[in-house]
């Protein structure tokens, strides 16, 4: 008699003729078995047992787009309905340098044609701050103030950068602008001012194209989370199938109101690796997006919806082939 033993079972005699798996609890056979929707762990099966490795919380940042070589400018004001009123003193408490993080996100950005200008100054290029191993990560420049003699640090209401100057096609992502050196920081723009008016997205030729993306906070202990509301309650719907998936995957859906919306499939750290839909669909219809993996490599990543009022839905989603 031939017994086949699964690797997170037990075999017990039954009748003198069989034998019975029994499953050993907690145990797993592949990372599927693993899976929950936790969207701040990344999960996979080890040895027979699950880990959950804990994701940090995705930043906000801005995403800034140049379509073509240009000279254009992303001009930056720090109100959230104004690029010049009021003026801000930066400097209070001795701050002397312009502190940006921001990340390449192609790899193609030639940050010597790529420049930083507050309240129209001589541009300075961010090629000779730009670490040489920056890759498509996140890094920060520090930029003394001094290098911008004649800005009124304590009377600025808006920064341009990206300034492009005749730069090639980019993605550069700003996740945070931030005045240092002193006892009292200025935050201009990132987490949790994110609010700042801009003209990125105001149709003007000179104008490079920004969206805001809105971060996703992790941290929050499962049981702590609220249950899911009924779905006469709920504002949308989102969910893939089949999940996990091998080559082909269809995202589904709905919204109450019609709104203007974008499906992107994201790396664990927050990254978007492909933009799957982007337009303004039917308040209360389904809607079906297909994606297929291609040379996507196996493991975990996640799709979310990011709605026209801001609010951003993740979801877990694992590639097993």
């Amino acid at each position: 008699m031939f017994v086949t033993l699964l690797p997170c079972s037990r075999v017990f005699p039954g009748d003198p003729y069989t034998c019975t798996n029994v499953p050993i609890p907690g145990c797993c056979n592949s990372s599927a078995d693993c899976f929950d929707d936790d969207v701040c762990t990344v999960d996979f099966c080890s040895q027979g047992a699950c880990q959950y490795i804990p994701v940090g919380g995705q930043p906000s940042y801005l995403k800034v787009l140049n379509y073509s070589t240009s000279w254009r400018k992303l001009k930056l004001g720090y109100s959230p309905t104004s690029l010049w009123t009021p003026r801000q003193n930066v400097t209070s408490g001795g701050n002397n340098a312009l502190c940006i993080t921001l990340r390449d996100a192609l790899g193609t950005a030639q940050w010597s044609k790529i420049q930083v200008r507050p309240q129209g100054a001589s541009p300075v290029a961010l090629g000779s701050y730009v670490p040489a191993n920056a890759g498509t990560n996140w890094f920060t420049v520090c930029i003394p103030l001094s290098a911008f003699p004649a800005v009124n640090f304590t009377s600025l209401s808006l920064i341009e950068i990206p300034y492009s100057s005749g730069a090639g096609a980019f993605e550069v992502h700003i996740q945070r602008i931030e005045f240092t050196g002193g006892a009292t920081p200025f935050l201009w723009f990132g987490d949790p001012k994110t609010d700042n008016y801009h003209d990125g997205q105001t149709g003007s030729t000179s104008a490079l194209t920004a969206i805001l993306i809105p971060g996703e906070p992790c941290g929050v202990p499962k049981m702590s989370v609220q249950e899911a509301p009924l779905p006469s309650e709920r504002q949308f719907f989102l969910t893939a199938y089949p999940n996990p998936f091998s080559e082909k995957v269809t995202v589904s859906f709905s919204l109450l109101v019609t709104e203007r919306v974008r499906l992107e499939l994201a790396s664990v750290d927050g990254r978007t690796i492909e933009t799957l839909f982007e337009g303004t669909p039917t308040g209360g219809e389904v809607h079906n997006v297909e994606f297929n993996a291609g040379a996507l490599a196996d493991g975990m990543y996640f799709y979310r919806l990011i709605t026209e009022s801001g609010e951003v839905h993740n979801r877990k989603l694992l590639l097993l082939r």
